[in-house]
């Protein structure tokens, strides 16, 4: 697994610079009452970690907040979003998944083919935007380190083939994450989200 840190000022100036022509994703958050969780789960590409009943131990063990949003191309859906809102050390964090929930990948259902450098790009924007987060880690299996290439900070590295790269986001390059650098933050934080997934068995691509 390849960890690729970056700032969203950096990784929406490299979203401005590399994806110039091509349509602008947006992503609308779902009412929690209106999800169609079995029209989601019937997606070709959707897995166990994004299913009602896991989100719903995540929301359970980590008091964290469901969000499943809807990806816009020009007003019409062309993908699905899967996260959880959490408040560590008092930072608001959007985890897709986050270290520590015993969850494998999250991130995106497709409707079709989409850029996942646009589709990034427009959860940066969504995360801390709308969710006013100061954190994000997202891992969706169809990442690949080109996809992400020339965003991440210049200590980590973007490399990685497809399903093997964690991308890291905060706020900006000097906020203070309750009195700790950003790698310390990351490090106590999944240390306090620690928890036993619901089977012994646990499936494949888990974290």
């Amino acid at each position: 697994m390849v960890r690729t840190s970056s700032s969203a000022d950096r990784l929406r100036a490299w979203r401005n610079t590399s994806a110039k022509g091509s349509t602008k994703l947006v992503l609308e958050r779902l009412d929690p009452a209106e999800v169609e969780w079995s029209q989601l789960d019937s997606l070709s590409d959707r897995n166990v970690f994004q299913t009602r009943e896991w989100v719903e131990f995540v929301e359970a063990t980590q008091a964290a907040e469901p969000v499943v949003a809807r990806v816009l191309d020009g007003g019409r859906t062309v993908a699905f979003f899967t996260g959880l809102l959490a408040r560590r050390f008092g930072v608001r964090i959007l985890g897709s998944p986050f270290q520590g929930w015993a969850t494998g990948y999250l991130g995106f259902n497709r409707l079709e083919a989409i850029s996942n450098r646009d589709a990034v790009a427009a959860l940066v924007d969504f995360a801390f935007g709308p969710l006013g987060c100061l954190h994000l880690e997202f891992r969706d299996r169809p990442l690949a380190g080109s996809d992400v290439d020339g965003c991440s900070d210049p200590e980590t590295s973007a490399a990685g083939s497809v399903g093997e790269v964690r991308l890291e986001v905060f706020a900006s390059d000097d906020k203070d994450f309750g009195g700790s650098s950003r790698a310390e933050f990351v490090s106590r934080a999944s240390r306090s989200s620690s928890c036993t997934p619901p089977s012994t068995r646990r499936p494949s691509g888990s974290a």
